[in-house]
């Protein structure tokens, strides 16, 4: 049974263009996928769909009989030298969450491939949808390379605790929501872009917790 917070998301980045597209299913059934050029930080485009029951519950048994959170975090192991594509499945179901990075086609573990395979075909029709004016994407940095972010000093910081009235409502929500791409609506493109120094990632801290945070624009915001 799929509970209120759960979800499955699967990233594909291609090697070889630089595009790469990010698939998105909640526990309602609302499917979604973006495409984006990392080089340019571009959002090119978005779909959406909807997942009828019984495609969710096929979801489900993948997740729970096909072994997912044994998995490892990272295939082939860190000590392995590899080039190409990158295929990454992450998910939470009830307490407990995982993500897993692995390279297509030689290293990608069945189950992986089995929700990929799922999770990318809707069973109702995919109809394109105009992107939000920009996303964050937030995801947590581990203390050493957060304490080499701030001894270099490349980057803006934030504190979430004692300046996090100030920051976008959209960047609070994608701060909760590590891995989601959380849409900046139009009238917080301004400050979204004062808060980050007008660069596209910046650092936030908060008591013992980092996170890493890049602001994407779509195509048709960056033209502008």
């Amino acid at each position: 049974m799929w509970t209120p917070q759960d979800f499955v998301w699967i990233e594909e980045v291609s090697s070889v263009s630089g595009d790469a597209t990010w698939t998105y299913l909640d526990s309602a059934g609302t499917w979604q996928r973006l495409l984006y050029r990392r080089r340019d930080r571009v959002v090119l485009g978005r779909q959406l769909s909807r997942f009828s029951d019984e495609r969710r519950q096929l979801v489900v048994r993948l997740v729970a009989d096909g072994g997912f959170f044994s998995l490892n975090s990272l295939y082939p192991q860190p000590d392995t030298p590899v080039e190409g594509d990158i295929l990454v499945v992450a998910c939470r179901h009830g307490s407990r969450y995982h993500r897993v990075v692995s390279r297509p086609p030689d290293d990608v573990p069945l189950v992986c491939a089995s929700l990929r395979d799922v999770v990318q075909t809707p069973d109702a029709p995919v109809q394109d949808s105009e992107p939000a004016p920009g996303y964050w994407r937030v995801d947590t940095v581990d203390p050493n390379r957060a304490r080499r972010v701030l001894r270099r000093g490349m980057l803006p910081v934030r504190d979430v605790q004692s300046g996090g009235d100030a920051l976008p409502l959209s960047l609070k929500q994608a701060v909760s929501s590590p891995g989601i791409w959380v849409p900046i609506p139009r009238n917080e493109m301004d400050e979204s872009e004062e808060v980050s120094r007008r660069l596209d990632t910046l650092l936030l801290v908060g008591g013992t917790a980092s996170w890493m945070a890049e602001r994407w624009q779509s195509a048709a915001s960056a033209s502008t």
